[in-house]
């Protein structure tokens, strides 16, 4: 027997049998759930039907002084069917099934709560030119892998779905960036070699999506706002014009953005509840101050993973 809904007015029971499906009910009042009584019987030669579960649901709905109009006409115009049974079943109930709201309880603990995670940036610097600049450069990325380490929260915006929630997290990485570029258009080429060391915090806010959710597997998209703040160690251009035979060497220190904003966009795919993997990309930002000369643009994709508690 098995149980389709469980409220506090009336539970209702599904069994089947070599003949049909037969359908209980079980009030607080009652020690065994009841039949609900349904039979087609032939009487001479005309085929009759007893539809008593009709009434016993009308008395039970007028018991628990929910009848109105409208469940009597639903509970009159009733198949012997699961459908209809189960809606009569959970209007008595004041609609509520206790089995759909654990589900409920459920898909909000899986959209809610805090989180840990690590992860791997592929950390992309590109060095061009800035407003006003004198010079032509060829802009080039180059690449660097950088671990982070990040904590948040989750809030389901729709607990009964979970299907669009916040996420709100702090992050902390470390990187040594490095780019080369080159301008050929003077009469000597000219070669700038950039570094520095970079230790940032940042908070993030973002919007994400559960477009696919089934037991065990959850795949949301979604995209956010970070606040980055930003220290530097030894940053500095290095200048190498090429004169024939003796190359003249030039060191700058660049003025860096220590608060700048990002946008990421990432997919991941939560796995039994608890582990997440997720992977994204976040839009260039210029990390130069506007007074800088060249254009200090930082891209990077990201790895993560993370454990929901």
């Amino acid at each position: 027997m098995n149980i389709l809904s469980d409220g506090k007015n009336i539970k209702l029971f599904l069994y089947r049998d070599q003949v049909k499906p037969r359908f209980y009910y079980k009030t607080p009042g009652q020690n065994v759930p009841e039949e609900l009584y349904y039979d087609v019987y032939r009487d001479g030669g005309q085929m009759r039907v007893r539809e008593g579960y009709k009434n016993q649901l009308a008395q039970c709905a007028r018991s628990n002084q929910v009848l109105s109009k409208k469940l009597e006409t639903r509970i009159k115009r009733a198949a012997y069917s699961e459908g209809y049974l189960k809606k009569i079943v959970d209007e008595i109930n004041g609609g509520e099934d206790q089995n759909e709201r654990k589900e409920a309880i459920s898909v909000e603990k899986q959209s809610t709560g805090f989180f840990i995670g690590v992860g791997i940036n592929r950390n992309m610097l590109t060095l061009d030119n800035g407003t006003g600049s004198n010079f032509s450069l060829n802009a080039t990325k180059k690449s660097t892998y950088v671990p982070y380490f990040f904590a948040g929260y989750d809030i389901a915006i729709k607990p009964q779905t979970g299907r669009l929630f916040f996420r709100f997290d702090l992050a902390f990485s470390k990187a040594t960036l490095k780019s080369t570029t080159e301008d050929n258009s003077m009469s000597y080429p000219l070669t700038v070699n950039y570094t520095f060391k970079q230790s940032n915090t940042s908070f993030g806010a973002n919007l994400l999506y559960n477009f696919y959710s089934a037991p065990t597997v959850k795949i949301r998209a979604g995209a956010g706002l970070r606040a980055n703040f930003s220290t530097y160690k030894k940053a500095n251009y290095v200048f190498v014009t090429g004169y024939p035979g003796a190359p003249r060497v030039q060191e700058s220190e660049p003025a860096m953005a220590n608060f700048w904003l990002s946008i990421p966009i990432r997919l991941s795919c939560l796995l039994y509840k608890h582990y997440e993997i997720g992977a994204g990309y976040i839009p260039a930002v210029n990390l130069s101050e506007p007074s800088e000369p060249f254009h200090n643009n930082l891209s990077a994709f990201f790895l993560g993973v993370n454990y929901h508690f």
